[in-house]
């Protein structure tokens, strides 16, 4: 009975790191699309917390995961 607690725990802690990787290849996608230096545009998105972090589009922070706002 322990053997299948045990394969039990171990298949799900591999379960949640392979999400947890899958996140990590979504962040850095997302992160290439958005750029750090500004950029002459009509308008320009940033995020609240990381002001470097600039893009054409909305979208979220590769750093915290913020949505980036308008900057004004």
């Amino acid at each position: 009975m322990k053997k299948v607690f045990y394969f039990i725990a171990i298949a799900t802690a591999l379960s949640f790191a392979a999400c947890k990787s899958n996140e990590k290849q979504e962040k850095a996608a997302a992160a290439s699309e958005v750029t750090s230096e500004p950029k002459k545009a009509s308008s320009q998105y940033s995020c609240p917390m990381h002001p470097e972090v600039m893009s054409e589009s909305p979208g979220q922070c590769p750093h915290c995961g913020m949505d980036l706002e308008v900057k004004s």
